[in-house]
């Protein structure tokens, strides 16, 4: 191993004393390629015509006899010292190559810089004119692009992978949250798979501000949950949506796919938050028009009055047209069965005609 080291030494100290190795900055003449090309065949040539002529006995003769007698019979030292000219112009032909090749790299180093600074203006008069997150308190548009672009700079323009993380996490959030809705509402006094929501949307809320400097309003959980639930689904999903803005404003760095399925997610989640919304203030709205009933007649009685009966085919019709034009679908023995006491479901049931218990479609 030492004597490696010592032999790798000792060359580039003969490197070094004939003028190291070729490099494009330096002269064509400084490089030591150049200088064995033109010493080297003339050196052989010099050293094989005076070991001949020594060991021959021959003597300098300057006549046209010498010289004729010099080529005849030195054709082999002349050849190689002929050898410095081919040798020298390959040399020259390789420096320039090395010299072509290094201003394509600084060319393109030139191109990448400015095709980075030119995206960069670009992302600032797209953040002027469109403002994806306008609604938002955030980072300048210098900020964002930095967060989202990290590596233009080197000439990748494609948004880094955490943005495309956090739609898909974003995605995974959306179904998550229909499942926990399911769970909180399928059924009476479920309601603590709610607690695990806060904990999901800690995660989305660090992303986002990692991205962009948004800060969500992370709010209690307060009755009417639902209000809650869609403050968050919608404040998430207005969030996302301007950063696959930001990331996607000339290559697409999220793609299609992906897009697709998180607004699906949305649209799903969405679409069962109205659903218990629907539900809740149906169910409230029952139990005021029976506890109107109640107080009118002065004591609880199963069945309404004529007036509060029409009331509440009003409220049912209502909240049937609403629904429709919402694409919610719920059959209204769910609410009946979930979202309001057993008691008051039985007198519900009671003042209505069989065909309202049916009249809205179940979802399923």
């Amino acid at each position: 191993m030492s004597t490696s080291n010592g032999f790798k030494a000792k060359a580039k100290t003969v490197l070094h004393l004939i003028g190291g190795p070729m490099e494009p900055e330096k002269s064509f003449a400084s490089t030591w390629a150049f200088r064995l090309s033109v010493s080297i065949p003339p050196a052989i040539a010099v050293f094989l015509v005076v070991t001949s002529s020594i060991v021959s006995g021959l003597k300098p003769c300057l006549s046209a006899e010498g010289f004729q007698f010099f080529y005849d019979h030195f054709k082999l030292p002349i050849g190689i010292f002929s050898l410095a000219i081919p040798l020298g112009a390959l040399v020259a032909a390789h420096h320039r190559s090395l010299q072509t090749s290094k201003q394509i790299e600084k060319q393109e180093a030139q191109n990448i810089f400015g095709n980075h600074l030119e995206h960069k203006k670009s992302f600032r008069e797209f953040m002027e004119e469109i403002k994806p997150l306008d609604r938002f308190e955030c980072w300048n548009s210098w900020q964002i692009y930095e967060a989202l672009f990290p590596n233009a700079s080197e000439g990748r323009l494609d948004a880094k992978e955490d943005a495309k993380d956090l739609i898909l996490a974003a995605t995974g959030f959306y179904k998550n949250l229909e499942a926990i809705i399911n769970r909180a509402y399928d059924g009476r006094s479920n309601l603590s798979a709610i607690d695990d929501i806060p904990f999901l949307t800690a995660s989305i809320h660090t992303n986002i501000y990692n991205l962009s400097g948004i800060e969500l309003s992370l709010k209690p959980i307060n009755p009417p949950e639902y209000i809650y639930f869609k403050e968050i689904s919608d404040e998430i999903h207005e969030a996302c949506n301007g950063l696959i803005s930001c990331a996607n404003f000339q290559n697409r760095s999220i793609n299609s796919e992906i897009v697709r399925a998180f607004e699906k997610s949305y649209t799903i989640a969405s679409t069962k938050i109205r659903e218990i919304k629907f539900r809740k203030e149906a169910a409230f709205e029952i139990q005021e028009i029976f506890k109107l009933d109640s107080e009118m007649q002065g004591e609880e009685n199963e069945k309404l009055t004529n007036e509060n009966r029409k009331r509440l085919y009003k409220l049912l019709d209502r909240l049937f047209k609403n629904m429709m034009k919402s694409r919610v679908k719920i059959r209204l023995s769910k609410i009946l069965e979930v979202d309001i006491d057993e008691n008051l479901a039985s007198s519900v049931k009671k003042n209505l005609p069989k065909k309202y218990l049916e009249l809205l479609p179940d979802s399923n």
